[in-house]
């Protein structure tokens, strides 16, 4: 997150477990509050329990380490089928790995990695250099659906997330594969499967995503 000001701007990176929440000034900071951010009645406060994530102050920010070497906003006209199919020619890491790595496109989480590569039919192990183009078509909209669908029910509140009142994202009762392993898939009944790829929990429905 960027708050923006005349003469810098304040970078807030939330990392794995990092919040923010709204109260009143005099609110009693929690055990993992870090830092405050003071107006006239109300404060936000930046709590971080597993401290991966970080506050900066930045004068210029196009030079600025976090925004150096980032990828495509998935959300923006740049992000499309022809812009993916050029990332992945002679690739041979996964296209879960590709789609979730922040220098190539930013944005894409596990969570949100799985549920795409569900809605378009892909096998997350699959090799990227072997997804064809129509299938780069499925997935850009799959992509850019599943962010817009998250954004509108306030994210997916798995163990840290959280609104800025407190309150918990809902889009997790969406999930067709996330954290689902050994239920019945919701188009074909097959039992979701769990795997690991590059350390991080994968789901997938192995009839859907052939």
């Amino acid at each position: 997150m960027v708050i923006y000001f005349e003469k810098g701007h304040i970078i807030i990176h939330l990392g794995m477990s990092g919040n923010l929440h709204f109260q009143k000034n005099e609110f009693t900071p929690l055990r993992h509050d870090h830092a405050q951010f003071k107006f006239k009645k109300y404060s936000i406060f930046y709590n971080d329990p597993r401290r991966f994530g970080s506050i900066h102050f930045a004068k210029d920010l196009d030079s600025f380490f976090l925004f150096k070497n980032i990828g495509l906003e998935p959300l923006s006209d740049s992000f499309n089928d022809n812009a993916l199919f050029k990332m992945t020619r002679n690739r041979k890491t996964s296209i879960k790995q590709l789609i979730m790595n922040g220098s190539l496109i930013v944005g894409v989480g596990n969570i949100y990695a799985s549920e795409s590569l569900f809605r378009s039919k892909i096998r997350p192990s699959k090799p990227a250099k072997n997804i064809t183009k129509k299938e780069c078509v499925y997935l850009v909209s799959a992509i850019k659906q599943v962010l817009k669908d998250a954004i509108k029910l306030g994210g997916s509140s798995i163990r840290d997330f959280k609104q800025l009142d407190g309150s918990s994202g809902y889009f997790k009762i969406k999930h067709n594969v996330y954290g689902r392993e050994g239920e019945n898939c919701n188009q074909c009944s097959t039992k979701i499967k769990k795997i690991i790829i590059s350390g991080r929990s994968t789901f997938y429905c192995s009839k859907c995503q052939s």
